[in-house]
């Protein structure tokens, strides 16, 4: 039941995740928007403005997935009496 509910909340972890780059993109945020104003020369700035929420959604995704799956499988210690 343990690794059941563990995995729900990996799958919670994934999916807000996601949802967080989602919202990074959606509002664009003053920083990012100052960034690609001052490197628009070269036109770097929708690369700035769209690469960096994208890189950390996935930074986030890849880091719960990992923890979550190495968490998930991490053995258990075993107790030598069960069932005194």
């Amino acid at each position: 039941m343990r690794k059941l509910k563990d995995a729900i909340l990996l799958i919670i972890a994934v999916f807000l995740s996601i949802l967080i780059g989602k919202a990074l993109l959606a509002s664009k945020p003053a920083l990012i928007e100052l960034i690609s104003a001052e490197i628009t020369a070269f036109n770097l700035g929708r690369i700035v403005g769209y690469f960096i929420p994208w890189l950390l959604s996935f930074i986030l995704t890849f880091l719960s997935f990992k923890f979550g799956v190495s968490y998930l499988f991490k053995k258990q210690p075993q107790s030598n009496n069960e069932l005194d």
